[in-house]
């Protein structure tokens, strides 16, 4: 067991969730991310902003690391965004003690010939994939090494070639997600999401929320979990990861791509006093068999600005909302604003439009 009296330092486009988890499971909390939102600094002991990840380079980011822990010893938990700085991580100062995949792990799965190379080898199924431009682009997509969130990719005959880019022949169907705890050598599934995209002309397969349970069959179900056992064996994941699949119209199932972190799903399980604790467990090779997380039912959903806003003072915010800008905020156009999360008692869809509904008239008003 770990000892929690050791502040945990979460390193994250938005740390938010991390933070609550660990402030939860009784750790002391730093936070270095993009928002400082409202919330955020509630649960955490101390927190510096990084820029946006797309502007982050890597000695500010190890400037603003060495400011937060002012040479304390703490361990470093790495969520959204951080994929693209996986090789920081081999050169963290000694008082920073990585939990989660090592940066070779995170290299190796966001290494697309490495990746599908290995997926031939364990015999997982996935789209045609490949790092050379298509002759014909229809149904090709292109997306980024070190993407996430789904905003990175676009149809292929969109944009000119970029070499961080490669290219993924496109499968119609369900997208659904997978969370899972590995120790290194196995993993057990925890819970199976549906993913709902944008469908926006700019950025279509923008993730817009989760639901759960995702509608997956006994069979594909029985998949996932081979799929999650052979993947943490090859690449030695750790901790809490998700892939993300597709099931087409005949039931088959199709992995896209491995988020070697924790990921936004962890925060539909029910019961969150445990999880954290089970990702530094399992990082550490402790992984039970019998994980009882309580029902994975609700739905969350992002919420992005449609115009240019400004968060006005003594703003009301519904209990369901997470992620809370500060008053003042400015916030541009189709950049997120806060996250709505719901349990299985509500009436998911109406609820989450009477909460857009109740803060957008507010910005209005403002």
């Amino acid at each position: 067991m770990t000892n929690q009296h050791t502040p945990v330092l979460v390193l994250a486009q938005s740390g938010r969730f991390l933070a609550q988890a660990a402030k939860q499971a009784g750790y002391p909390v730093w936070v270095a991310d993009c928002f400082g939102d409202t919330d955020t600094l509630a649960y955490a002991c101390r927190w510096l902003a990084i820029p946006a990840i797309n502007e982050l380079s890597e000695h500010t980011l190890l400037t603003t690391l060495g400011q937060l822990t002012k040479g304390q010893t703490c361990q470093l938990v790495c969520g959204s965004g951080v994929e693209k700085f996986h090789s920081i991580l081999t050169r963290l100062p000694e008082h920073i003690k990585l939990v989660g995949n090592d940066p070779t792990t995170i290299a190796n799965i966001k290494n697309p010939t490495l990746f599908f190379e290995t997926l031939k080898l364990l015999k997982i199924n996935h789209p045609k994939s490949q790092l050379k431009r298509p002759s014909d682009t229809t149904n090709w997509l292109m997306k980024a090494n070190f993407g996430f969130g789904g905003s990175h990719i676009q149809a292929a005959n969109t944009e000119k070639h970029r070499p961080e880019y490669y290219y993924q022949q496109y499968e119609i169907g369900q997208n659904i997600s997978a969370l899972f705890l590995a120790n290194g050598t196995k993993a057990k599934l925890i819970s199976l999401n549906e993913q709902h995209l944008s469908g926006h002309a700019t950025t279509p397969f923008l993730l817009k929320g989760l639901s759960a349970p995702g509608p997956l069959s006994d069979q594909n179900t029985l998949i996932v979990k081979t799929i999650i056992d052979r993947l943490s064996l090859a690449f030695g994941l750790v901790g809490f990861n998700s892939i993300d699949l597709i099931v087409n119209r005949k039931d088959q199932i199709f992995l896209l791509e491995v988020n070697p972190r924790p990921s936004a799903s962890m925060e539909l399980l029910a019961k969150h006093e445990k999880l954290f604790q089970l990702h530094i467990d399992a990082c550490h090779g402790q992984l039970s068999d019998n994980i009882s997380l309580g029902n994975n039912v609700g739905s969350l959903l992002y919420h992005f600005a449609s115009a240019d806003i400004v968060i006005p003072a003594n703003m009301n915010w519904p209990k369901s909302c997470h992620d809370l800008p500060a008053d003042g905020t400015e916030i541009k156009q189709s950049c997120p604003i806060f996250t709505s999360v719901l349990n299985r008692n509500e009436d998911t869809t109406e609820t989450h439009r009477s909460i857009a509904a109740l803060v957008n008239k507010q910005f209005i008003k403002s």
